[in-house]
């Protein structure tokens, strides 16, 4: 059985800190944005519209963290898990995404992006995983989706 709740990021970047956008511009070292995580779909996967129209949904992948040994010698409680924001464009993973429902056990493959946007206080930015694809590994019995309660009648 594969193990649950994996996280691996390999993010780089480029010569005087500019993102190359994933391509190694020479001299030797590859430069690399790529981010694989395994975990649960902590809640029911959200579809919206941008201000530009464009449609997407968003959900978290929860991520347990591997034991932290320095935590108990340091005196301190270990995080447990990390929550991963992760947000599906239009396309194939889209498609899959509407079909997930909370705690269902997932893997994602993209890049780590930042994206900014505006709020009455002001600009923001958040870091997300953009999709490129998503795959659903397991859900447990019973789970019934959005999309299937809207199917019934």
């Amino acid at each position: 059985m594969t193990q649950m709740g994996r996280l691996d990021v390999e993010a780089a970047e480029g010569e005087g800190g500019h993102d190359t956008g994933g391509h190694d511009r020479g001299g030797g070292d590859e430069v690399c944005n790529e981010v694989r995580l395994r975990g649960r779909v902590s809640a029911e996967p959200e579809l919206r519209a941008l201000p530009s129209g464009v449609l997407l949904v968003s959900l978290r992948v929860v991520v347990p963290r591997p034991p932290d040994p320095r935590a108990a010698e340091e005196g301190r409680r270990a995080a447990t898990v990390d929550t991963i924001d992760v947000a599906c464009w239009p396309g194939d993973a889209q498609e899959q995404a509407v079909d997930l429902a909370a705690g269902d056990h997932v893997e994602v493959r993209g890049a780590l992006r930042r994206r900014f946007y505006q709020t009455p206080g002001g600009a923001q930015s958040r870091y997300e995983v953009q999709v490129e694809t998503i795959a659903l590994l397991h859900r447990d019995r019973g789970v019934v989706t959005d999309h299937e309660r809207a199917g019934r009648t």
